[in-house]
């Protein structure tokens, strides 16, 4: 399918419950399990299945299938915020003690998170000035590297070639992609780890809702 035909129906199917050919909005924050066997598995993560909205609701499921397959990405996770896409990748890569590293400049809230919160958490930033800084003087042992490959809203470019070439001594490497959306510009096919953008803007673009994605290739 061209990428405007899979805007119209990547992820998208008639209701399994109702046959509604447009998914519908499940405002439940809890699900039944019909017997407590069931509601065992699910918690076990032996069963697939929905439990609690936080963790997981159909209309989520259903727009985190899209845009993985509008990415090219094999799993998608949608969360509140692009800032929580950003904490949560962070949260869940890096200890205390990593060094991490960023293209400046990166959206406000991103750097403030970086360097006012990270660091309190015994995790060392550092901050290149542009691809070419990074690549001559990453840090060894550096752990992740963000960067955004159109920076909001300063409008600077960076080569994602040379962010991938920076992190071959075995960094992770992350892609705000919020400015270019997959439209543009789908980094996991050029060879970066993970992509996330905050779907508040042009994932969106009515300015009416607010939300984040994350996502990989798990293979």
């Amino acid at each position: 399918m061209k990428f405007k035909t899979q805007l119209l129906h990547s992820g998208i199917g008639a209701d399994q419950q109702t046959g509604a050919l447009t998914t519908p909005i499940y405002q439940s924050s809890t699900f039944t399990y019909g017997n407590a066997a069931e509601g065992k598995a699910r918690f076990a993560g032996e069963h697939p299945g929905f439990i609690y909205s936080r963790m997981g609701n159909p209309t989520v499921q259903a727009l985190e299938q899209q845009l993985a397959e509008l990415e090219d990405a094999e799993e998608a996770l949608v969360v509140a915020s692009g800032m929580a896409a950003v904490s949560s990748i962070f949260y869940a890569l890096v200890s205390a003690g990593d060094e991490v590293a960023f293209i400046d400049p990166v959206y406000g809230g991103t750097a403030a998170f970086l360097i006012n919160t990270l660091t309190r958490a015994g995790i060392h930033v550092s901050s290149y000035r542009s691809d070419d800084d990074l690549l001559a003087n990453i840090k060894a042992g550096t752990k992740l590297v963000l960067f955004e490959p159109i920076t909001n809203p300063n409008l600077k470019v960076s080569d994602y070639r040379k962010v991938i070439a920076a992190a071959k001594t075995g960094a992770i490497t992350v892609c705000d992609n919020t400015f270019l959306t997959p439209y543009l510009f789908k980094p996991l096919t050029k060879g970066i780890d993970i992509v996330m953008h905050s779907a508040t803007k042009y994932l969106s673009g009515h300015g009416d809702i607010i939300a984040g994605v994350t996502q990989v290739n798990v293979s």
